[in-house]
């Protein structure tokens, strides 16, 4: 959880990530599984909600945590470069956004009946509430 928490405070901050730091996340990225599901979803709506989200996807990207985080992601970096002008437009002044906008945004490079089956999926691993589900339907 300590490796997301890192990418939500750097980039909510602007903090830097030091080289130590980020390879020893790109080594543990994968112990993100062991990880309650829902605590997964909690730092990845305070994420994308906040207005830093893109250099936070930008982090995920970075630190090979998105294909961790959205394994339903056929092809996570190639779907994050289209999905970043997106997500960029949301909320020009800077404001907070609701998750549900925030994930569609997100996923907004995928077609649109794959993007409603891949959001499902992942909410659902994630174990969001049924009216969590609901809203991003």
């Amino acid at each position: 959880l300590r490796m997301l928490r890192a990418v939500r405070f750097a980039s909510r901050f602007l903090f830097r990530i030091e080289e130590k730091t980020a390879d020893a996340i790109r080594r543990n990225a994968g112990d993100l599984h062991t990880i309650s599901a829902e605590r997964i979803l909690n730092e990845l709506k305070l994420m994308l909600e906040h207005p830093s989200r893109v250099v936070a996807c930008d982090w995920l990207c970075e630190l090979n945590l998105l294909s961790t985080v959205m394994p339903e992601l056929q092809e996570p970096a190639r779907h994050w470069e289209q999905s970043r002008l997106v997500l960029t437009g949301l909320c020009p002044g800077g404001q907070e956004v609701r998750f549900p906008l925030a994930l569609a945004g997100f996923l907004s490079a995928l077609s649109p009946s794959e993007a409603g089956r891949v959001g499902d999926a992942i909410l659902t691993r994630l174990r969001a509430s049924n009216e969590e589900l609901d809203r991003t339907r």
